[in-house]
């Protein structure tokens, strides 16, 4: 944030060259634009806009041009002028053109007025220059009406408050305060701040002017603010010096950040020194949109690792659910994994191809959640559940070995494994048929009738988003696995009918 000093004066040590006024107001201190500086640098002020000293040089503003254009590269300057001296018009062209000066301070003329014809002639000139004018009328209010009309009158004129009219605790304050909320209601009228030491009556931090300053800024805005310096404060600030006039603003008012930015250096940067202000507000601007940008791409690659991130969930989940299936699967062909006769009696192909009917059809099931059956998270899997019990005999508890009964020998010991079995594999048939049962309820059998494979379903089940591809593929699975059934069912009753065989076989030979 660039802080701009609105109102220093300067004073030449060289009289010889910069002759004064008679009786001139010295500054009481070295006030050159060096010594300004060498102030400026000291408490972080990085410009400067001379203003005019008319009580030590009057209407010569030689010192002011030629310093505003030595140090064009920190400071401009303001020229004060004879509204009554027609020749001042055409001074005032070639100071803007030719040494640097970006403002007019506007007296009154002769007669102490402001709205006459030679005052507008100055004025109109300095709104063709695009420059503004600080209008200095001390603390005469009866100018008001007439700055009111100017204002009116010269709408792209702006114009600058100097001292908002000497307000102080002590005389006109309230006057003042209404006079200046009064101007305040124009958009191109400003004020200057510079009256917080010189219009108080209690050492610094002023704080009899505390509540009359902000009462000006809440007025104007803070965007119609602008603060100065007076320097020299040995002469204009009583005493204060060039910090503390600094810190009463960036400090002792409680102004927030925002007002500070304005009032300190972004209110005076757009009327000294637009073409500064411009840039760096368009380099400000094109920051901003940089940012956007790059939060913008932020919160996209934010997004899409969102995305990516419930892919692989997804993903994730269906290599897992066929993982489960593939383990089932490889327990038919590891016979170090699951021990039993079970395993000689069931072939392989068959039971794997159970396994995927079932997987297919509790995909199915699950995409049709749109259409209102069960989703995938509500439905499970019996057929597999079922499957799996069958292949790893989760549910077969064998009785406990009755220590008292007589041993058995090797031929009756494989006769009760087969027996064993056969119960399991009855008991694991039993629950895949109430399984499927079960599975069966959860379709709506209304909306897919199965006749000779073919499928025929309701016209509005594709209103309803239902795919038919997809139900169809689950029918033919379905069937498959009913077929697959049966191959176990009759798998038990051969195994059933080779057990009883060799049951009877094993009753006609002589006990031990």
């Amino acid at each position: 944030m660039p802080i701009v000093d609105a109102h220093p004066h300067i004073y030449s040590p060289d009289r010889a060259s910069y002759s004064t006024i008679d009786e001139p107001w010295e500054p009481g201190e070295p006030a050159s634009a060096e010594d300004l500086k060498k102030a400026m640098d000291a408490v972080g002020v990085d410009r400067a806009v001379f203003i005019q000293t008319s009580t030590f040089y009057g209407h010569d503003n030689r010192y002011v041009m030629d310093s505003a254009k030595a140090h064009a590269e920190w400071a401009t300057g303001v020229v004060t002028l004879d509204p009554d001296n027609p020749s001042h018009v055409d001074l005032l062209e070639d100071a803007v053109a030719n040494s640097n000066i970006r403002g007019l301070r506007g007296t009154t003329d002769s007669i102490s007025r402001i709205a006459t014809p030679s005052v507008r002639r100055l004025w109109s000139k300095a709104m063709e220059l695009g420059i503004p004018v600080n209008c200095m009328v001390m603390d005469d209010l009866d100018r008001v009406p007439e700055i009111e009309l100017m204002a009116q009158d010269l709408g792209d004129l702006k114009i600058v408050i100097d001292h908002c009219f000497m307000l102080n605790t002590r005389q006109k304050t309230e006057e003042t305060l209404l006079a200046l909320e009064r101007l305040a209601k124009l958009p191109n009228v400003y004020a200057k701040l510079t009256s917080g030491t010189h219009g108080s009556y209690r050492v610094y931090p002023h704080v009899d002017m505390h509540e009359p300053l902000k009462r000006v800024i809440a007025a104007f805005g803070p965007e119609r603010c602008v603060w100065g310096s007076n320097f020299p404060n040995a002469l204009w600030s009583k005493g204060t010096s060039y910090a503390q006039n600094l810190h009463l603003f960036v400090k002792e008012l409680g102004l927030g950040l925002p007002e500070k930015a304005a009032i300190l250096g972004g209110t005076a940067m757009s009327l000294w020194f637009p073409r500064e202000h411009d840039q760096a507000e368009r380099a400000s601007k094109k920051r901003q949109e940089q940012a956007e940008r790059e939060v913008i791409m932020a919160q996209d690659e934010q997004d899409e690792e969102a995305d990516t991130g419930d892919g692989e969930s997804a993903e994730a989940e269906d290599n897992g659910h066929v993982a489960e299936i593939t383990r089932m699967a490889d327990l038919i062909s590891s016979e170090g994994d699951v021990e039993g006769p079970i395993l000689d009696q069931v072939d392989e192909e068959e039971l794997t191809a159970i396994l995927d009917a079932a997987s297919g059809l509790d995909t199915v099931l699950g995409a049709a959640g749109p259409a209102g059956s069960a989703s995938k998270a509500d439905v499970a899997d019996p057929a597999e559940e079922s499957v799996a019990q069958v292949l790893t005999g989760e549910d077969y508890e064998p009785a406990a070995e009755d220590v008292s009964e007589p041993a058995l020998d090797d031929e009756q010991i494989e006769v009760e494994d087969d027996e064993s079995a056969v119960h399991m594999l009855a008991d694991s048939q039993s629950e895949l048929d109430a399984d499927i049962d079960s599975e069966s309820d959860e379709v709506d059998w209304d909306e897919i009738e199965v006749d000779d494979d073919v499928i025929e379903a309701d016209p509005a089940a594709a209103a309803q988003g239902i795919d038919i591809s997809s139900i169809q593929d689950a029918a033919e699975q379905l069937g498959s696995l009913l077929e697959s059934v049966e191959g176990i069912g009759g798998s038990i009753n051969d195994l059933a009918a080779d057990i009883d065989e060799e049951g009877d076989s094993q009753a006609e030979r002589p006990s031990a």
